[in-house]
């Protein structure tokens, strides 16, 4: 099968959540081209030239992923989900060529009402715009069964299917510490950039209330980091891994999953996607109240009490060396089971073999109309200059 892979970047030198390992393992059994926005405006004459048997979205809710929505309407595939909102890629797509107008069709298409966002005016925000993006593909691919859950609900319509969320890692066990050297203080590094001022406060907090922690910079940092942890297990740098994610992320998942696949002890905001993980709760100390007899993989910090579950943490585990070696043994087996590339790659094959054998949804009648076929637009702007169109 040959796949055109649409995304923000190249898999060099960094990758997100769908290479290099995975596709390295697709690529065995399919010809598979990574499509960028730099190789985007030569996508159009290689499909004619030879034909792609589907195409591939990684969509993010991102500036640099606006190229791909015209791609994506124009000729549908799989769509790959790993942001809950979409809006402001959009907007941004839109922005620029001051398409108010289609922004407002798109948006009351998708949430059944006006935009309420004044002449001229591109909000920002939560919502999701979803609606359009997943009912133009044939697929659409998400990483946990809550999120799933969700799009089966509101878009019955829809085929959403679900590749589990998944990090490389060493061939070998990770090593670990001597039980019999301590560290001291506990290194803790915080992954990801949304709210790290924030996980610096909360250290520091803890530093003050007796946990003997000290914040070390982790190697690879900043807004691409869940790309580069997909691109080469990291060297594990301290002794405790904190994940504090917005509420809308899912990037937290993928580094979580990096960190334990190391054998790291990881400390992460409960989620909805992560509410299944066997998590220990920092209150008392005890597995969280849910049915499994797996030992703990993650401290499982509560969003309604994450500043103080938060310290309470870093407290308990500088405190507690043998067990943030127990963690970080749970959590590489857990790994080893559930999330390596072996597990991702063959919940794509069974993806791009469905994919490939169906169409995309039937556009419902209030389909927006700038996004109907090109040349069904183009018919329209020519017919109301008084000339026809044809190709």
């Amino acid at each position: 099968m040959r796949i055109a892979w649409f995304r923000a970047g190249s898999f060099t030198p960094v990758v997100a959540v769908s290479a290099p390992a995975v596709v390295r393992t697709l690529d065995a059994d399919h010809h598979v081209d990574i499509i960028t926005a730099a190789e985007a405006h030569n996508f159009v004459v290689a499909q004619a030239q030879q034909r792609y048997d589907l195409c591939v979205y990684e969509l993010r809710n991102t500036p640099r992923s606006e190229f791909i929505w015209a791609y994506l309407y124009h000729y549908p595939g799989v769509l790959l989900l790993d942001d809950r909102t979409l809006h402001d890629s959009r907007v941004r797509a839109l922005e620029r060529h001051r398409r108010l107008g289609d922004y407002e069709a798109e948006f009351q298409f998708d949430h059944g009402h006006p935009s309420r966002a004044g002449t001229g005016t591109f909000p920002r925000g939560t919502w999701p715009m979803l609606r359009a993006p997943v009912i133009a593909s044939r697929l659409t691919v998400v990483h946990d069964h809550c999120f799933r859950d969700t799009l089966e609900a509101t878009h019955p319509e829809a085929r959403i299917r679900v590749v589990p969320v998944w990090a490389p890692g060493p061939a070998d066990d990770p090593p670990l510490a001597d039980p019999g050297a301590v560290t001291s203080p506990c290194r803790v590094e915080v992954w990801g950039t949304s709210r790290k001022t924030t996980a610096e406060r909360l250290i520091a907090r803890a530093r003050n209330a007796g946990a003997d922690v000290a914040l070390v910079e982790p190697e690879t940092v900043g807004p691409d980091a869940v790309d580069l942890v997909h691109a080469r297990p990291p060297e594990p740098q301290a002794d405790v891994v904190v994940i504090l994610d917005a509420p809308g992320e899912t990037a937290g998942l993928s580094r979580a999953v990096a960190a334990m696949a190391i054998g790291q002890a990881v400390i992460l905001v409960e989620r909805e996607s992560s509410a299944a993980w066997p998590a220990l709760d920092p209150q008392r100390w005890r597995p969280r109240d849910h049915a499994t007899s797996e030992p703990a993989i993650v401290v499982s910090i509560d969003p309604r009490d994450e500043e103080h579950s938060l310290v309470l943490a870093l407290k308990g585990l500088s405190r507690a060396p043998e067990q943030r070696r127990a963690l970080g043994r749970a959590a590489r087996s857990w790994w080893m089971a559930h999330a390596t590339p072996g597990h991702a790659a063959r919940a794509w094959e069974k993806v791009l073999s469905e994919a490939g054998a169906c169409q995309a949804s039937a556009r419902p009648a209030d389909w927006p109309q700038h996004l109907r076929d090109w040349r069904q637009h183009a018919s329209a702007i020519t017919s109301d200059l008084g000339f026809t169109f044809s190709l």
